[in-house]
């Protein structure tokens, strides 16, 4: 009967909350971006992971087939498999993301519960934001160009000049998805992280859905979207027994490094959110308990009791209350997966070190 009683109600002449419907993103702004990935994966009427898999399995035949022309060693086809999954990731993941944040567009709205016309107007556009096909396609071309050419001139454990032209090509399109999603998914981390920003805002801390946490798992999934490119990246490498050089170790360490703040940036500020709005909450609690306490003493009926012992309950659920807006057992996965390849390539290297001193010594 009390269990609401703490919360504030909507002050007169404020905008109350607009009925919702389960209507996507994409159905209630028709005319908003589309990621030019899900565009070139919808060439068939298959699923757009059918299509990206049939291009990517065409891509990797015809390299096996020019890789055998030049006589170049087999093992490095095997690379050139992880790669093109890699491929596969950067590529079908983003449209991933983008059907994941359209479905959930709801989840956005529900933390700001007093959705006017101007604050959606202001999620449309920083869904724009993300999405702008322009810049995403800049970002993937200089990614290409960055890798293609990096690796080409530390060179590469290929016999022909042909095959290394190979390679940089085929690593110039890997890299065009890969930083053409990086993009996106920085600025969806910068669109999280602004929500916390907004003075409206609400996280339902005390809901039995808690939408802050829903956000938090969203998050975390995107995490896949660079966690597996990266760890596929690293593997490929290592199967082929490649050299690292110093700028291979930092070219990867800074995209681990990047992937630590992708995760925390937006997902630490929702916390703060979550903290301030839990003490908020408790201290209202506090003032009406001792409200409750005294009208007790003044009057110990029923109600009064009930009244307190509610308000009790209540203070005791929200105490309990999680302020971290993710699952600790998923964070710890990925905190694994993105030590894993990171180790794995330290590994490497040692070994290649030990390789060289005993063949040193046995001169």
């Amino acid at each position: 009967m009390f269990c609401q009683e703490w919360q504030d109600e909507v002050p007169d002449g404020e905008e109350k909350p607009r009925d919702q419907s389960s209507k996507s993103f994409s159905e209630r702004h028709p005319d908003a971006i589309k990621p030019f990935q899900a565009y070139w994966a919808t060439f068939s009427r298959l699923h757009y992971t059918a299509n990206v898999f049939i291009v990517c399995t065409l891509i990797f035949f015809i390299i096996q087939i020019l890789w055998l022309a030049l006589g170049e060693e087999e093992i490095y086809l095997v690379s050139f498999a992880l790669f093109c999954i890699q491929m596969m990731f950067s590529w079908a993941g983003l449209v991933w993301v983008y059907k994941l944040i359209d479905t959930h567009y709801n989840e956005f709205l529900k933390l700001i519960p007093n959705v006017s016309k101007k604050a959606e107007h202001e999620i449309f556009l920083k869904h724009q934001k993300i999405f702008r096909n322009r810049n995403m396609i800049i970002c993937g071309a200089l990614s290409g160009v960055v890798a293609a050419a990096g690796d080409y001139y530390l060179g590469t454990p290929f016999v022909t000049q042909e095959a290394r032209i190979i390679f940089a090509v085929f690593e110039f399109a890997n890299m065009f998805f890969a930083g053409a999603g990086a993009y996106s998914l920085f600025w969806f981390a910068a669109f999280i992280s602004s929500l916390s920003e907004n003075s409206k805002i609400k996280a339902l801390i005390i809901s039995k859905s808690n939408v802050a946490n829903t956000i938090g798992d969203v998050h975390l999934k995107t995490a896949i979207l660079v966690l597996m490119p990266l760890s596929l990246g690293i593997v490929a490498k290592v199967v082929g027994d490649w050299s690292w050089y110093s700028e291979h170790m930092a070219w990867y360490g800074f995209f681990s490094l990047i992937i630590i703040v992708y995760i925390f940036w937006p997902i630490d500020n929702i916390h703060r959110l979550l903290v301030k709005e839990k003490e908020m909450e408790l201290d209202k609690i506090g003032k009406k308990l001792k409200k409750a306490h005294s009208d007790f003493h003044i009057r110990a009926s029923e109600r009064n009791l009930a009244r307190l012992r509610s308000l009790q309950e209540l203070e005791n659920i929200l105490e309990s209350k999680n302020t971290w807006p993710f699952d600790l057992k998923s964070l710890s996965a990925v905190f694994v997966s993105i030590i894993f390849p990171i180790f794995l390539m330290i590994a490497d290297k040692w070994s290649l070190f030990e390789k060289m001193t005993t063949w040193l010594q046995s001169l």
